[in-house]
């Protein structure tokens, strides 16, 4: 068990680590175990019959190969500097206590892959909250791959359809020739508008999908370098959770 030993709860008892914290059904290593063993071709007498099919249809169709070593990686950009986020930060009332948090990269595509072949239904329990400090009020911050680019500090927003991209990322990323000139009217929830510098399209590949997505450019300064909204959840048919600090994806 990955969490302090001194903070579990010392009622439910786990058989498969042998020791308490969580009850057997909740125990996320437990799960994977299994679906390591299915992967490998054991346990299949032990499914339902829709767990059988969801299983043969997930070994037909392959899991998704891995993605490439990234060429770059942008960490977090401001005044034109691309630098890594090490102390407590308390940005648009999201209060962020630690930098391990921005390396999350809560994606999980692997281990939704594994998951899938016990699962057809997108749930959240108690596990996926690992590493995950209570009681918080953080916003979602993943990191996404962009191109051949790891971009850290991907806000996932659910409340605003226009994507959102720092001209710096661009910049970094030697993508500016890709901008159309195509400048929009944003307007915030205080009614202040800002005028985008353009538009571009970029290819996020987040649960083994590839997604061509449309960002509107931006030119102040940001907390985050890039914000995905409702667009591109929708598109993904991803389901986040900010309590869990977690964003899943169907099987594709």
């Amino acid at each position: 068990m990955k969490s302090d030993p001194s903070k579990r709860n010392l009622e439910p008892f786990c058989e498969f680590h042998e020791g308490h914290g969580h009850k057997i059904e909740d125990c996320h290593a437990l799960r994977l175990a299994v679906a390591e063993l299915l992967e490998q071709g054991h346990l299949t007498e032990l499914l339902s019959e829709k767990g059988k099919q969801a299983y043969y249809r997930n070994r037909e169709q392959g899991a998704p190969p891995p993605l490439p070593e990234p060429k770059r990686v942008v960490n977090f950009i401001t005044g034109g500097v691309n630098i890594n986020i090490t102390g407590g930060l308390d940005v648009n009332k999201f209060t962020y206590t630690s930098g391990i948090k921005f390396k999350r990269v809560t994606t999980r595509s692997e281990k939704r892959d594994r998951l899938a072949l016990v699962e057809d239904c997108i749930t959240f329990d108690e596990a996926d909250a690992d590493n995950t400090q209570f009681s918080h009020n953080d916003g979602l911050v993943i990191t996404l791959r962009i191109l051949d680019t790891d971009i850290k500090r991907v806000f996932v927003d659910q409340g605003s359809a226009a994507n959102i991209i720092n001209i710096r990322v661009i910049e970094e990323m030697k993508l500016t020739s890709k901008i159309i000139h195509k400048s929009i009217m944003l307007t915030g929830f205080n009614n202040s508008t800002e005028r985008t510098l353009g538009e571009i399209i970029l290819p996020v590949v987040a649960g083994g999908v590839e997604l061509q997505t449309a960002f509107s450019i931006m030119s102040s300064a940001m907390a985050y370098n890039m914000i995905v909204r409702r667009p591109w959840i929708h598109a993904m048919k991803a389901v986040p959770s900010t309590y869990h600090q977690v964003i899943k994806f169907p099987t594709p």
